[in-house]
C-alpha cells in the first residue's frame, strides 16, 4: 500500500515537472528559441498534460460512478461491458508517461526516434482499450455468471465458484475468482467453436482455474462486483451494504 502511494506522489511530481516544463519551452520558442527544434518538445509535453488532465477528469467520474454503484443492486440478465472512456483512462498514464520520454529524447535532438518511441508505447497503452485479454463483459443471471469475451461467452455457475479472492493496492482492486467444474464450464462455450473454447480457456488463466476480473470489468467497481458474486454464491439477491 506504501508502495502504491509513492508511486502516486512519484507521478504527481512528474506531472508538475511536466507542466512547468512546457511552459518553459512555449516561453522559449515566443523569446525567439529555434521553433523547429522545439515544436516537437512542446508537443510531446502537450500531449503527456493532455492524458493527465484526462485521468484526472475521469478519476472524479469514476468516484461518482463508484458512490452510485455502491447505493444500488447489480441488474441481472443484462450484459455489462466496460465503458470506452473508463478504458481509456486505464491507458492514459502510460501515454503520459510515453510522452514525456519522448519529450526528453526529442529536446537531445532526436525527433523522429522520439515519435518511434511514441509509437511502440502508444501501441502497450492501447490493450487496456481494445480489452485484447481476459474477460470484457459480464451478464449476472440466476443460474451463475456469464463471462465474455467480445463474441465468445460461457456460464459459471454459482455454485462453480468456490474462492472470491480481492488482490492487490486498493487503487487497483483485482477480484479472483477460483473456478471448479471446468468440463462443464468448456461445455457451456457459445457459439462452440473450436476458437471460442481456445477463447474460453484463456479466460482461465495460466493456471487453468480460475478467472482474473481486472479493475472495472463490466463498469462495476471491484467491491460492486464482490459483493454481487458473493450474492449469488450465496442464492441471495444482490443486497445493497
Amino acid at each position: 500500500m506504501a508502495k502504491f502511494i509513492n508511486l502516486r506522489r512519484w507521478y504527481a511530481a512528474l506531472v508538475v515537472t511536466t507542466l512547468v516544463a512546457l511552459a518553459a519551452v512555449l516561453i522559449a520558442i515566443a523569446a525567439g528559441a529555434s521553433p523547429r527544434h522545439l515544436w516537437p518538445v512542446a508537443g510531446f509535453l502537450a500531449l503527456a498534460a493532455g492524458s493527465d488532465g484526462y485521468r484526472r477528469m475521469a478519476r472524479r467520474a469514476l468516484k461518482r460512478r463508484t458512490f452510485h454503484q455502491r447505493q444500488s443492486p447489480v441488474p441481472r440478465g443484462v450484459r455489462l461491458t466496460t465503458p470506452f472512456w473508463i478504458r481509456l483512462e486505464g491507458s492514459s498514464m502510460i501515454m503520459g508517461l510515453a510522452a514525456v520520454i519522448s519529450a526528453m529524447v526529442a529536446a537531445l535532438g532526436f525527433p523522429q526516434v522520439a515519435f518511434g518511441i511514441l509509437l511502440v508505447l502508444g501501441v502497450l497503452a492501447c490493450v487496456p482499450v481494445v480489452s485484447v485479454f481476459g474477460v470484457s463483459a459480464l451478464t449476472f443471471e440466476e443460474a451463475g455468471l456469464r463471462v465474455h469475451h467480445h463474441a465468445a461467452h460461457c456460464l459459471i455457475p454459482w455454485e462453480s465458484i468456490r474462492v472470491v479472492d480481492p488482490l492487490g493496492p486498493e487503487g487497483f482492486q483485482v477480484l479472483r475468482l477460483v473456478i471448479a467444474d471446468l468440463d462443464g464450464i468448456r461445455d457451456s462455450v457459445s457459439p462452440d467453436t473450436p476458437r471460442n473454447r481456445r477463447l474460453a480457456q484463456s479466460m482461465l488463466g495460466t493456471s487453468g482455474n480460475e478467472i482474473l476480473l481486472m479493475p472495472w470489468t463490466g463498469g462495476l467497481d471491484w467491491q460492486v462486483l464482490d459483493r454481487a458474486i458473493r450474492g449469488g454464491i450465496a442464492g441471495a439477491p444482490d443486497r445493497i451494504n
